[in-house]
């Protein structure tokens, strides 16, 4: 076994353990969305990074499917900020407040780099170090912002779109429109449960959507950032999420079981259809081991989850 594989298991392992470990558990949902929120942002960052030969990872552990460094996007810098950010304190002068910010962002810059001169799981291309703890400043102020603003009620967010000439092209334009559109149908005062509902969603489906590739069962032969990323960009980082966030908001809670069940059936049914369209008529999608019924219960069975999610994290909110 290579020692990247050993470091990589240490990651998960370490990460589960800090989690549990300095997270109070009545603290428990403002370090879930505090993760949930900084795994985001560093996806969608990381995206550009990799794609313009800032930063490299030669080992990972879906090479086929992502060039990305999959344990310290998706689980372990998350975790250092979940554990960064419920662990600030607030009533403390401004210069507290930044010498903290500066130690944690340094000491995991300095964590970066030892693992980028030491390892092949991360290599730095045009990037030194001094622009690498910048962007994790960056990645570290943003996702801090964010935090802030879900917890206290403040501002706006919003995504961005692609374009070129191919109807295939069009399609995605379409969707980001789309996408967008429903979240300005979001009712203000449900705004937060949606924004937790697309953070979720998106944690589920970038590494799903990761996994399924990487099994050769879908591919996406147009697809945004196309050197680094075999998955769809656009569908599991932004439309499926959003689209979730809308089932959520809207859900029938006061309904019989027959409705609630029949809303399922619809979502699904819809998002199916869509996609079996686009499967047959584009090449955006491609199914090699894969079947429409598959789509159909992998939808409902996220959606499923999804709202689990939200209700469990909701549920004191009121207490």
């Amino acid at each position: 076994m290579q020692i990247e594989h050993i470091i990589l298991a240490a990651m998960w392992l370490f990460g589960f353990l800090s989690f549990i470990l300095f997270i109070p558990k009545k603290n428990m949902r403002t370090g879930m969305l505090a993760y949930l929120m900084f795994q985001a942002i560093i996806w969608l960052c990381d995206m550009p990074a990799f794609e313009f030969g800032l930063l490299s990872a030669p080992v990972r552990e879906f090479p086929k499917a992502t060039d990305l460094a999959l344990t310290i996007n998706y689980f372990f810098y998350p975790v250092l900020f979940s554990i960064y950010y419920v662990k600030k304190r607030v009533n403390v002068s401004i210069w507290s407040r930044v010498s903290y910010f500066m130690v944690w962002v340094s000491a995991v810059t300095l964590y970066d780099i030892i693992i980028e001169a030491y390892t092949d799981l991360l290599e730095y291309g045009s990037l030194r170090w001094y622009g690498m703890w910048i962007y994790i400043a960056f990645l570290f102020f943003m996702s801090e912002v964010c935090c802030n603003w879900f917890f206290k009620d403040k501002a706006v967010f919003q995504a961005e779109a692609g374009n070129l000439m191919r109807i295939e092209w069009w399609i995605l334009v379409m969707v980001y429109i789309a996408a967008t559109a429903i979240l300005f149908f979001i009712p203000k005062n449900k705004f937060r449960l949606a924004v937790l509902a697309v953070l979720f969603k998106q944690f589920i489906t970038f590494l799903a959507g990761l996994a399924v590739v990487e099994l050769g069962m879908l591919k996406y032969p147009i697809r945004l950032f196309p050197s680094i990323s075999r998955t769809s960009f656009t569908y599991e980082y932004y439309a499926f999420p959003v689209v979730c966030a809308a089932f959520i908001v809207w859900y029938p809670n006061d309904r019989s079981h027959v409705l609630q069940m029949s809303y399922y059936a619809g979502f699904a049914s819809v998002l199916t259809l869509i996609e079996v369209l686009i499967e047959k008529y584009t090449d955006l999608i491609t199914y090699i081991h894969w079947e429409w019924y598959i789509t159909w219960v992998s939808v409902c069975l996220s959606f499923y989850i999804s709202r689990l999610f939200c209700i469990w994290f909701f549920q004191k909110a009121n207490a």
